[in-house]
């Protein structure tokens, strides 16, 4: 079970999250909305360990994680797929599964049954295991770089905008791995800009603004919310918008 307890943190003088308190039971999916500057982000580096919380705690399995570095985090089973993939480019698409695995350091026959396994969630990687991940197509690259993070073994994954710049029919195939993930009773964290994919995954929603949770509940309840529905998933607010429209709408 993963908890954050009233976390607050900042980047110098500036607050990025207040107070947020959240609980995830293990083998479901959160999505974490909102705008750029919500402190969506901010959560999963404060929850991987990139980022420690100025108040507040985070717990994982019962066990109070706040003061661990990453790499303690990853023997927890807590794996992060940043914004932007963050791939090693000049390696190739085979070396850069192997550098998830690195840490565990698993015998090649594990490693082997492992590396078969994640690449029938991505049989194009299957094809190219000798080109330089850098040469491969941006939808490529994220299927690396989710690829890289499913090779650590994860109870818990977070995903950083794994959407972003890609085609639809790429975020569509994206979603149907992550799905067959949570079948797994993988525990997943995601922070996403395609909201009707994110609502579809998900157990949990969290809406957040300016660093402060708006609403917490289920996918149905945030899309029967007109404001939230409005502001979330056409993206915009509209021009009679009421002022609790403009109050969610972040920056």
């Amino acid at each position: 079970m993963l908890e954050l307890r009233n976390v607050s943190a900042s980047y110098g003088q500036i607050a990025a999250v207040r107070e947020v308190s959240v609980s995830l039971e293990a083998g479901q999916c959160l999505a974490l909305l909102g705008r750029n500057g919500a402190g969506k982000s901010t959560l999963l580096k404060l929850i991987a360990g990139v980022m420690s919380p100025g108040s507040g705690s985070v717990h994982w399995n019962g066990v109070d994680l706040s003061a661990e570095p990453p790499e303690r985090r990853l023997h927890a089973g807590i794996v992060l797929v940043p914004e932007g993939r963050g791939i090693f480019p000049a390696l190739s698409v085979e070396e850069n599964l192997r550098m998830g695995a690195y840490w565990e350091r698993p015998s090649a026959s594990v490693y082997r049954a492992r590396y078969d396994q994640v690449v029938t969630y991505f049989p194009k990687l299957k094809t190219l295991p000798k080109q330089a991940a850098g040469s491969l197509s941006g939808g490529e690259q994220q299927m690396v770089a989710v690829a890289r993070a499913l090779m650590s073994d994860p109870k818990l994954l977070l995903l950083d905008e794994p959407s972003l710049g890609l085609a639809p029919m790429v975020v569509e195939h994206l979603y149907e791995v992550f799905g067959a993930l949570v079948k797994t009773s993988m525990t997943i964290v995601l922070v996403e800009q395609f909201v009707e994919f994110a609502l579809k995954l998900a157990d949990e929603v969290v809406a957040l603004n300016k660093g402060e949770i708006v609403l917490t509940g289920t996918p149905a309840e945030l899309i029967s919310n007109p404001v939230l529905s409005e502001v979330y998933m056409a993206g915009h607010v509209g021009q009679e918008a009421t002022q609790a429209d403009l109050a969610l709408d972040g920056h």
